[in-house]
């Protein structure tokens, strides 16, 4: 059984995309929040993959 691995990313610059486009693909990574200054941003990465929180 593999484990997954639980990720929280934090600034989302333009590299963000790139690092959650990967999470995605990692069956084994789950994506559980985001944080930026810019709420907006928080809420729109959010909606990305496995994301539970902003």
């Amino acid at each position: 059984m593999k484990e997954i691995v639980n990720f929280a990313i934090i600034g989302l610059g333009s590299i963000s995309t790139t690092h959650i486009a990967a999470l995605k693909e990692i069956d084994e990574a789950n994506l559980v929040a985001v944080y930026d200054r810019t709420i907006e941003k928080a809420k729109k990465s959010s909606s990305y993959g496995k994301c539970q929180g902003v």
